[in-house]
């Protein structure tokens, strides 16, 4: 199944390496943390960039690129799912029916797929097989939490259930999760809850993230639910992310700062606008 990563050499270099040199250059597979199979690769790609700008033009030779075999892995296997229980013709359900069995259907990949520890969701999953890969996202999060409050209104789950793992959730972004100024960064490790990689701190998702938090606190009045996510959104710094310009950048890095492209054109920035708009603390124009 697809998958991608991209993988920095610098930290395999030697610290002596000097130009007009070959330099021999090893990097262990295992480091690839994504990937897992190496047996269906289809494309390797070597490239070159210059972080310092307009750099001065000059040649790189690559030869002899091998791979070297060494001790074989023992695969972890975790067993697949249950495939989900359906019908002997669903396509004869009745269309209400039919509706109810794909939203409940859709709804369990939000109980498969979370950390109940934390509440951090898979942004993906393979289909017919368990992967091992722990890479949440905080729009997925955003979505999850919205399903809790969907599940316990039509009796998938109970309201108990519902709200100690909302609870979890909140609890792990008031305190827990890395931050700056109020935003959440794009992918999170779901065990650790630390940063993935050098992913960026998302607007996008930081908003999608938000309005799964607001819809549980307005699903749950009067509750902890509430005044935690009141909390959580009272701290996202709405202006710092317009970096001095007239709408929202699309992220920011402590590596490279605001990402250039901002949310200018018709897409899902609609929500983003509407709680930038709306916030009690950092409201933008």
């Amino acid at each position: 199944e697809w998958l991608e990563q991209k993988i920095s050499v610098e930290p395999y270099l030697p610290k002596s390496s000097q130009p007009g040199q070959w330099e021999e250059v090893t990097v262990p597979l295992h480091d690839f943390r994504k990937i897992d199979n190496w047996t269906a690769m289809d494309n390797f790609s070597i490239t070159f960039r210059s972080d310092i700008g307009k750099a001065p033009k000059a040649e790189v030779y690559v030869d002899d690129f091998v791979l070297i075999p060494g001790q074989k892995a023992v695969p972890t296997v975790r067993p697949a799912l249950p495939p989900y229980p359906l019908p002997p013709n669903p396509a004869a359900l009745p269309e209400d029916q039919l509706l109810d069995l794909v939203q409940h259907a859709a709804f369990q990949y939000f109980i498969e797929e979370t950390n109940p520890e934390n509440g951090l969701v898979k942004d993906f999953c393979r289909v017919h097989s368990r992967d091992h890969l722990p890479v949440a996202s905080s729009a997925a999060v955003g979505f999850g939490l919205s399903s809790l409050c969907v599940g316990a209104s039509r009796g998938w789950i109970t309201d108990e259930f519902a709200q100690k793992r909302i609870l979890n959730t909140l609890k792990f972004y008031r305190d827990k999760a890395q931050q700056e100024h109020g935003f959440f960064y794009h992918f999170l490790d779901m065990d650790t809850g630390q940063r993935w990689e050098e992913c960026e701190l998302s607007s996008v998702d930081t908003a999608l993230l938000l309005a799964g938090m607001l819809t549980a606190a307005h699903y749950y009045p009067g509750s902890e639910i509430e005044k935690m996510a009141g909390e959580i959104y009272a701290r996202v710094d709405w202006q710092w992310m317009m970096n001095g310009g007239r709408t929202l950048a699309m992220g920011w890095s402590p590596e490279d700062g605001f990402i250039e492209a901002r949310w200018a054109d018709y897409c899902e920035l609609m929500i983003i606008y509407l709680l930038a708009i709306g916030s009690p603390t950092h409201p933008i124009p």
